[in-house]
């Protein structure tokens, strides 16, 4: 569903095509996000762009989980007081506590590297603090 009610996540996330998109538009998402907390910009705005990050975490391939879990954590730093109440936070969250986001072992990680699992914990924690 594209469009008015942004990316849902009933799209192929596990197909390697759509996924490298998502992974793009996560990266984009995360570089603009401090453009997200002007006063002019939507809330619904604002929502779509999670959605997207949120798509991000659902795929099954690895770099596009890390581009979602980034982006999440810039919009988080950006814009924790508009997401306190969003659903789609809600949505994030389970993933988080139910283990859904998977991720390499920490031995496959460059040196430096945070594993996945952390960098969301990173964005939940920046909202929890609001």
């Amino acid at each position: 569903q594209l469009g008015q009610g942004g990316i849902s996540s009933n799209m192929p996330s596990n197909v390697c095509g759509f996924s490298q998109f998502l992974e793009t538009a996560s990266w984009v998402v995360g570089s603009l996000s401090s453009r997200l907390d002007a006063p002019t910009v939507p809330i619904e705005s604002i929502e779509n762009a999670l959605q997207v990050l949120y798509s991000a975490l659902c795929s099954k391939r690895h770099k596009t989980q890390r581009g979602g879990a980034v982006g999440f954590m810039k919009l988080a730093d950006t814009l924790a007081p508009q997401l306190c109440h969003s659903p789609i936070l809600s949505n994030i969250f389970q993933l988080y506590i139910q283990g859904q986001i998977s991720a390499p072992t920490p031995l496959a990680l460059r040196l430096g590297q945070e594993t996945v699992h952390l960098i969301v914990l990173r964005g939940l924690a920046e909202v929890a603090r609001q």
